[in-house]
């Protein structure tokens, strides 16, 4: 499971949770938002407002001021994750005091993730929304096995059912070497080599996926010697 599946994960278990009780103060109201698709604070703020079904036609500080205003107008507690915030096209400052603001409202929890280096690198141009960050979480590379299955899963919903006729044990290898376990990478490595290995009508093996991913002449002539 990649972190952007995971936080489509929380939102789905967070709405289940919540419909097992009536009580308005112990629901919570998920908004997942895909913080690189925009390019400053206003529109990350319509998203959010988007997701919840608000109207957006007013300026960024009225809109900005429902948020605000959450706890006063309502009950439940607003949960709002934001993926790949740091691949975000705003400006890092900006966004980060919008963060860091947003971060103190009461009733409002924030969940924003981001590959590893990237969000190290974004909090630390904003140390006043790094200091309020109270639980890091990190998601280590999948193994062998689990990337295995998660293949057989993607090509069993594209209609194949026969993995092994499909990608040879060198070719998984390769596979898992090139992604290094993450799923996200593991799966954009399979389907180069799949559509390589379709248009030469081969199975997908060592030398048809490092050559559908560009791995130099060299390293694929060598390489399980380097």
């Amino acid at each position: 499971m990649g972190k952007t599946t995971l936080c489509e994960f929380l939102v789905s278990a967070l709405r289940e949770e919540s419909l097992a009780t009536p009580d308005p103060a112990k629901q919570v109201i998920p908004v997942f938002v895909h913080g690189a698709a925009y390019k400053s604070s206003g529109e990350i703020i319509r998203a959010i407002l988007l997701a919840l079904e608000m109207p957006v036609d007013r300026d960024d500080a009225s809109l900005f001021d429902v948020l605000r205003r959450w706890h006063q107008d309502h009950q439940e507690r607003l949960v709002i994750i934001i993926d790949d915030i740091p691949e975000s096209g705003a400006n890092v400052l900006e966004i980060g005091e919008f963060l860091r603001v947003l971060s103190d409202i009461p009733n409002i929890s924030i969940l924003i993730n981001g590959e590893k280096t990237q969000m190290q690198r974004f909090l630390d141009k904003v140390p006043s929304l790094r200091d309020r960050v109270q639980l890091h979480v990190e998601l280590k590379p999948m193994g062998k096995e689990t990337i295995k299955d998660l293949l057989k899963l993607r090509l069993k919903s594209a209609g194949c059912l026969n993995y092994d006729a499909l990608i040879t044990p060198d070719g998984f290898d390769a596979i898992y070497k090139l992604s290094n376990g993450n799923p996200r990478l593991a799966l954009k490595v399979a389907d180069n080599a799949l559509h390589l290995a379709a248009a030469l009508d081969v199975p997908i093996n060592e030398r048809v996926v490092k050559k559908a991913n560009k791995v130099p002449f060299w390293k694929r002539l060598f390489g399980s010697r380097g």
